[in-house]
C-alpha cells in the first residue's frame, strides 16, 4: 500500500519535474 502510494507520487513527480527541468535549461541558454 505505502509502495504504490510512493510510485504515485514519483511519478507524478517526475512528471512535473521533467516540464521544469526544461525551463530551466531554456533560461540558462538565453
Amino acid at each position: 500500500m505505502e509502495k504504490d502510494i510512493i510510485d504515485y507520487v514519483r511519478i507524478k513527480a517526475e512528471k512535473h519535474l521533467l516540464p521544469l527541468l526544461f525551463f530551466l535549461a531554456l533560461l540558462k541558454n538565453e
